[in-house]
């Protein structure tokens, strides 16, 4: 049981989450199972304190006391349980996203026929989007899908003269378009690490919007334009810089996810153009590398990954700026999660000392350190210790780490 699906998920959740789930467990809307209540909190304080008291023969007593064991009941309590989950984790991202609500209570109340309660919710609902600061895929999207309820409500009362078709038209445009050519700019990203076509989608190259149009592009638009150019045809420089530009002008427009993606797809063109041998474009990852830290875009969920952190430091190291990676070593430390810290932390020092040829340094980190299980990490390891011993002259030193290499 401990490693089942259901435990999984309630240790996924923060303590908060976890405290409201009880709630929603208490609540006689969603739950009225004693069972259900009862597994969940043995679940719940025994997770972190004592994990080996995680089985169903034990669980059993505490939901089901002086009863006999039976499999298949503990099995049915347990998928109920993970179903409740799933809807209470389901419930928190619909809250989480405000206007998707606000959207439903519009819905509801055209249903119900509350006309004038209809008009001020759609109203605040308008108001809660426009402040909202992204302009994204999904922003476009319920932006249309606000002005479909607009047009609803109107039809339905005969005042068509007033329907935003406009509104609806354009919202619906820009989210398409966005849509199509994140996911272009997906495939042409797959393509190029992959080496291979995607089934059977042909990708063509794109050619970016204009400098200067008579009508204003969207941002969202105008960037994924040039991002998919730049993926297409390596040489299409002027495009790729023009998409750095409105990746650091315009990331507060994109939900996290997004920017993220944004930033690794302009890091992608820069590894192939260094891949290439224009090693000067290291300046302009490590400029991305700098921005997206700084922003943020390039953690997920508040946590930044190991590979963000060697591929940092390397692009910093490579750009000449080590002063800045010894800075960044320490302050990006906190943020890696817990299980990573420390063998990513020493690592990348070890790496930022043989970049500075500081071999004793370097070579006393590696050779104390506890790496983890990442087989590329350990071999990266091995192979600068080889290249230490060499320079040293440790020549028993250096026979050894090459026959275990080997």
């Amino acid at each position: 049981m401990r490693h089942s699906t259901l435990v999984k998920n309630i240790a996924a959740l923060s303590q908060k989450d976890r405290r409201q789930f009880q709630k929603w467990l208490a609540s006689p809307l969603f739950n009225q199972r004693d069972d259900l209540t009862g597994l969940f909190q043995y679940i719940h304080q025994n997770l972190e304190k004592q994990p080996e008291y995680l089985f169903k023969e034990q669980v059993w007593p505490a939901i089901y006391p002086q009863t006999p064991y039976q499999e298949a009941k503990m099995n049915l309590v347990m998928s109920l349980l993970l179903r409740q989950l799933r809807d209470f984790m389901a419930w928190r991202a619909w809250q989480d996203d405000q206007p998707v609500p606000q959207l439903y209570l519009c819905k509801a109340l055209r249903r119900a026929g509350l006309d004038q309660d209809f008009e001020r919710a759609w109203q605040e609902a308008q108001t809660a989007l426009q402040q909202s600061p992204f302009r994204d895929e999904q922003f476009h999207q319920l932006s249309h899908q606000l002005f479909n309820e607009k047009f609803d409500h109107l039809s339905l009362n005969n005042r068509m003269v007033d329907v935003p078709f406009v509104q609806m038209a354009e919202h619906r445009q820009a989210a398409y378009q966005l849509g199509e050519l994140r996911l272009q700019c997906s495939t042409a990203v797959f393509q190029n690490v992959a080496r291979q076509a995607a089934g059977e989608t042909k990708m063509t190259s794109a050619e970016p919007a204009p400098l200067h149009p008579d009508k204003p592009v969207e941002p969202g638009i105008r960037l994924y334009t040039c991002l998919l150019a730049a993926l297409c045809d390596p040489e299409s420089e002027e495009a790729f810089f023009e998409a750095k530009a409105l990746i650091h002008e315009n990331w507060p427009l994109f939900r996290e996810a997004e920017r993220r993606e944004q930033y690794l797809i302009a890091l992608n063109f820069c590894i192939r153009k260094i891949n290439s041998g224009q090693n000067r474009f290291m300046a302009q990852a490590f400029e991305l590398y700098q921005s997206g830290l700084e922003n943020k875009a390039l953690f997920e969920n508040g946590i930044l990954s190991q590979f963000t952190y060697k591929n940092a430091t390397t692009a910093g190291i490579m750009a000449g700026h080590s002063t800045w990676v010894r800075q960044f070593l320490e302050d990006y430390k906190p943020f890696l999660h817990p299980r990573e810290r420390h063998h990513a932390y020493v690592y990348n020092l070890a790496v930022y000392y043989f970049r500075l040829r500081d071999y004793e340094q370097a070579m006393t980190l590696l050779r104390d350190a506890n790496l983890g299980d990442d087989s590329l990490t350990n071999l990266d390891a091995r192979s600068m210790l080889v290249r230490i011993y060499y320079e040293r002259g440790y020549t028993e030193a250096l026979e050894s780490l090459l026959d275990s290499f080997s």
